[in-house]
C-alpha cells in the first residue's frame, strides 16, 4: 500500500470523525439500540438478490460469446466485489477480468464486458438519481441550495456517463492523442480492442438495462427495509430514488468507496426529509456493513489461490 492510498483512507476516516463530532452521540447510541434486526435480515436478503441480478447480467452477456458455469461467475463476482470495497471508485471490481483469463477469455474482452455492465448500471443510477433530485426539489419542496453537494455528485457521474456514451458512439479512433503519452501506444491498442468488443454487445442493451433497473429496485427496497428497522416513516419510493443518489457518492475516488462522503450525503439528504441526522448516518453504516458481510463470500476465491 503506497502513501497515496494511505492518505485516501485517512481522508475518509477524518470525514467520519467530523460527522461523529457533529452528531449527538447519545441519540446515536439510542438509534443503534433500537434497530429491529428482523428488518436488517430482510434488507440483507434484498441486497443479496441485487447481487444475484448482477451475476445473472454478467452470465447473460458472457453466454453470448463464452460458456461459463453460473457457480464460477457467482464466486468471481464476490471476489471482485470484496476488492472493490477497498478501492477508490470501486475499480477493484474489474480485477476479475484477470480471473477470466483462466477460462481462455481475452483480457480485453472480459474487461469490455465488465465495463459494459458497469456502464449500464451507471446509466440507470444517473436516471434514478436525477429523479431523486427532482423528488427532493419539487415534490418535497426542498430548496436547491440544500442539495447542491449531491447535485454536483450526480453531475460528475453524468459527465462520466457522457464520456462512455461518446466512446460507444465514436470509439477509440478519436483517442489517438493518447499515443503521445507514456505507454500511450499500448493503452490505445487496448482501447481499440475494447472498442471492437463493445460493438458486439450493443444489441444486448435493452435486456441488460431491464436487469440493471431491477437490480437497483432491489437495492432501493433494501434501503427501505433498513429505514423501517430504524423506525423511519418514509415511503419505499423515496428510498428507491434516494439510494442511487447517495450511492453515487461511493464512487468518489478521493477515498476508498467514497468513505465519509457517502455518510455525509446520507446525513444531509435524510435531514432534508426531516429525519434525525443520526438515523441518516446509520442508514449508510448499515448499508456498508451488510455489503461488507455479503462481500466475504469473495474470500473463497482469495483463500483458494493460496
Amino acid at each position: 500500500m503506497n502513501y497515496k492510498n494511505i492518505l485516501k483512507i485517512l481522508i475518509g476516516i477524518l470525514i467520519i470523525i467530523l460527522i461523529l463530532y457533529n452528531l449527538n452521540l447519545k441519540v446515536l447510541v439510542e438509534v443503534i439500540s433500537s434497530i429491529d434486526l428482523r428488518w436488517i435480515l430482510i434488507a440483507g436478503i434484498l441486497f443479496f438478490t441485487a447481487h444475484l441480478c448482477i451475476i445473472y447480467r454478467l452470465k447473460y452477456i458472457l453466454n453470448k460469446f463464452h460458456k461459463m458455469p453460473y457457480n464460477k461467475i457467482f464466486w468471481l463476482h464476490f471476489f471482485g466485489y470484496i476488492i472493490g470495497q477497498f478501492t477508490p471508485g470501486k475499480v477493484g471490481y474489474l480485477s476479475i477480468a484477470y480471473m477470466f483469463k483462466k477460462e481462455k477469455i481475452p483480457y480485453s474482452f472480459s474487461t469490455s464486458i465488465l465495463i459494459f455492465g458497469q456502464f449500464m448500471s451507471l446509466i440507470v443510477q444517473v436516471i434514478l438519481a436525477s429523479f431523486g433530485v427532482i423528488y427532493l426539489v419539487i415534490i418535497k419542496s426542498i430548496h436547491i441550495g440544500g442539495i447542491i453537494f449531491v447535485v454536483l455528485a450526480v453531475g460528475w457521474i453524468f459527465v462520466l456517463s457522457v464520456g462512455i456514451i461518446l466512446f460507444f458512439k465514436f470509439g477509440a479512433s478519436r483517442l489517438k492523442f493518447i499515443k503521445r503519452f507514456p505507454y500511450g501506444k499500448k493503452m490505445f491498442k487496448f482501447l481499440n480492442s475494447m472498442d471492437r468488443d463493445f460493438s458486439k454487445v450493443k444489441s444486448l442493451i435493452p435486456t441488460v438495462f431491464i436487469i440493471t433497473l431491477f437490480t437497483w429496485l432491489m437495492s432501493g427496497l433494501g434501503w427501505s427495509a433498513i429505514g423501517t428497522s430504524l423506525g423511519m416513516d418514509i415511503p419505499p419510493l423515496s428510498y428507491i430514488l434516494l439510494n442511487p443518489l447517495i450511492a453515487s457518492l461511493t464512487f468518489i475516488p478521493i477515498s476508498p468507496s467514497g468513505i465519509g462522503f457517502a455518510e455525509a450525503g446520507s446525513v444531509l439528504i435524510f435531514s432534508l426529509l426531516g429525519v434525525q441526522p443520526e438515523r441518516g448516518f446509520i442508514v449508510m453504516i448499515l448499508d456498508r456493513s451488510i455489503g461488507l458481510l455479503i462481500s466475504l463470500l469473495g474470500l473463497r476465491i482469495i483463500f483458494s489461490k493460496k
